[in-house]
């Protein structure tokens, strides 16, 4: 699957456990034009880390399609 990169941004970490420390997010678009952001810390962000991470939550996201929730 191809995946389109939109935005790169270097942003201070949320994660209380890297405090001072950057983040990357990486804006993406698949090819049914839904949007998604990845985020991974700056120290680590090389194109690997990226598709790895990619492929990480679109599997999370597959586990999730389709499922009924009552509330």
């Amino acid at each position: 699957m191809e995946v389109k990169i939109v935005e790169r941004t270097e942003v201070l970490s949320a994660d209380p456990t890297r405090i001072g420390k950057y983040d990357v997010w990486f804006s993406y678009q698949l090819p049914d034009n839904r949007t998604g952001v990845a985020i991974i810390p700056r120290e680590l962000a090389t194109e690997a880390a990226l598709v790895k991470e990619l492929q990480r939550l679109e599997s999370e996201r597959a586990k999730a399609l389709g499922k009924t929730l009552t509330i």
